[in-house]
């Protein structure tokens, strides 16, 4: 097969220069798809550098001064970023300073360099990618609608245009791409009609698994960059970190960053792990469809931080599950359904992970993608605002501080279990994510105040908590993606969850022995 671009409606072109055979370089800036495979972002990097037979820069960069930095995110990317690195360095293709802080050589002739970044301050990294930038034939990035991905990219496209350097950004977020939807979908059901009529002509342009290895061409590199001090020492520190990190057990490696050391370290970033966890769920997911909401079962995927890091695609999620049912030439065959449920065939639980995976994941992303203000209240749907409004003012039976909140101190034993799951682990197990964000609605002075508690806890502890699937899961417990339901008090027509329902529907014997604590106190 020969080295293709990315699909048409996955490309953005954010200036109007073509790419220049006069730059050195082509660069793929990896900041949300951090993978080597199946990749559309770093395939369209190869064809363009393929086809203007120049080097292609892969940088990786991880700044210590975004919203919520802590060991928890630093080590969940660190992890992948070891790995590439000791991949392109066994390979000689890893840029490295040389001795005199002049140049920075990659020894050997590849299909492309790597050049990691992890600053210890903002200040080591001022400036930096832009001189990388300066040299460049073509900058390509990443498309991702949220968190400070949109910020960065505008930037980033301001000044390439003011140095007329062609900049594109390539859309690997899921099966349907972004430009294929008109306007924010206001339910699921909306969607799952796109996906639906959609799928089979998106699914069949699979992103290619290894386009590193698609190159023909091969080419040395070493860049003469005009570095600051301060950018030296960033690069010397980098080199030291990445060779030495050993994931959990090198927490303490982190510590000149300054990170806030209360949010660690949970759970490894690898690919490694991203697969071997993928492997593990596709081959039990027989028990999916009964178990999915039961707490003590573990019968989720526990992918979605995997996906949100990019450590893995959703493409070769949903072949997994394909390969795993005999199912790999079902989808030439699928017929449009009107945006009701059973679309995919196979047993019941292949229709349901899908649903979850592809439906609902991938209209949080195409909200987000149609609307600046998805972190905000005013996004909410009109019949949410207004019912939510009406009964900011209505007397709660408990009102709790964001601190009580925070640190699970409240009367309620199966939300503060669920409260010390997310800070221990990053993760609340799906059915009682629901239950934790209506509480907060419910214990808080009003419904702007519960949503920006409840999205400074998931930003701040959850593995995925930036993430457009993860600010559906917040948006739902206010109404988006929902409908209207009998009124009552504080909720409005909010849909209303209690913990003892919850108690009812779902077993949390082992969920509780493992995150219930006897001794709680209680801040009011």
């Amino acid at each position: 097969m020969a080295l293709q671009p990315a699909p048409e409606n996955r490309v953005f072109q954010r200036t109007t220069y073509p790419p220049s055979s006069s730059g050195q370089y082509v660069v793929y800036w990896m900041q949300m798809h951090r993978r080597l495979e199946s990749n559309f972002g770093l395939q369209h990097a190869c064809h363009i550098a393929e086809k203007l037979d120049k080097p292609l820069l892969i940088y990786e960069g991880l700044r210590p001064d975004y919203p919520h930095a802590s060991p928890r995110f630093h080590g969940f990317i660190l992890d992948g970023m070891a790995d590439h690195f000791e991949f392109f360095r066994k390979k000689e293709w890893l840029l490295q300073l040389t001795e005199d802080g002049k140049r920075l050589v990659g020894k050997g002739a590849g299909p492309a360099h790597y050049l990691p970044f992890v600053p210890e301050s903002a200040e080591q990294s001022r400036g930096f990618f832009k001189t990388l930038c300066e040299s460049a034939s073509c900058v390509i990035t990443d498309e991702f609608p949220v968190f400070i991905v949109p910020e960065q990219n505008r930037a980033l496209e301001k000044k390439l245009r003011e140095s007329k350097t062609a900049f594109l950004t390539v859309d690997s977020n899921g099966v349907i791409p972004l430009k294929e939807s008109q306007t924010d979908p206001y339910s699921a059901y909306l969607f799952r009609k796109i996906l639906q009529k959609k799928f089979a002509s998106c699914y069949q342009d699979f992103p290619l698994q290894k386009p590193l290895s698609m190159r023909k061409q091969k080419h040395s590199l070493t860049l003469e960059l005009p570095l600051t001090k301060l950018q030296k020492e960033g690069l010397k520190s980098t080199s030291r970190l990445l060779e030495n990190w050993r994931g959990q057990a090198s927490a303490s490696l982190l510590s000149p960053l300054r990170l806030d050391e209360s949010v660690g370290i949970v759970q490894s970033g690898s690919r490694r792990e991203a697969m071997k966890r993928m492997q593990g769920f596709v081959s039990s997911m027989s028990s999916y469809t009964e178990q999915r909401n039961d707490p003590d079962a573990a019968a989720t995927s526990g992918l979605s931080a995997y996906l949100h890091f990019g450590r893995i695609s959703i493409h070769e999620v949903v072949q997994s599950v394909f390969d795993r049912y005999d199912l790999n030439d079902s989808w030439k065959g699928l017929i449009y359904n009107n945006g009701s449920r059973g679309f995919f065939p196979g047993p019941p639980e292949v229709d349901a992970f899908l649903d979850e995976a592809l439906t609902w994941r991938e209209t949080g992303y195409h909200f987000c993608f149609h609307r600046p203000d998805f972190d905000q209240f005013e996004s909410l749907p009109d019949w949410a605002r207004r019912t939510l409004l009406e009964h900011a003012s209505d007397p709660r039976e408990h009102i709790y501080s964001a601190e009580a909140l925070e640190n699970a101190k409240t009367h309620d034993e199966i939300w503060n279990a669920a409260q010390r799951q997310l800070r221990q682990t990053g993760i609340i197990h799906n059915y009682l994510r629901m239950l934790w964000g209506k509480k907060i609605l419910e214990w808080t002075k009003s419904p702007r105040e519960a949503l920006e508690i409840t999205l400074h806890l998931n930003n701040k502890y959850s593995i995925d908590g930036r993430n457009p699937n993860s600010y559906s899961g917040v948006f739902w417990v206010f109404g988006r993606f929902d409908r209207p339901w009998q009124e009552r008090p504080v909720f409005g027509k909010i849909r209303y969850m209690t913990s003892e329902q919850t108690r009812k529907k779902v077993k949390l014997k082992k969920y509780l022995e493992r995150f219930g604590d006897d001794n709680q106190g209680r801040l009011l």
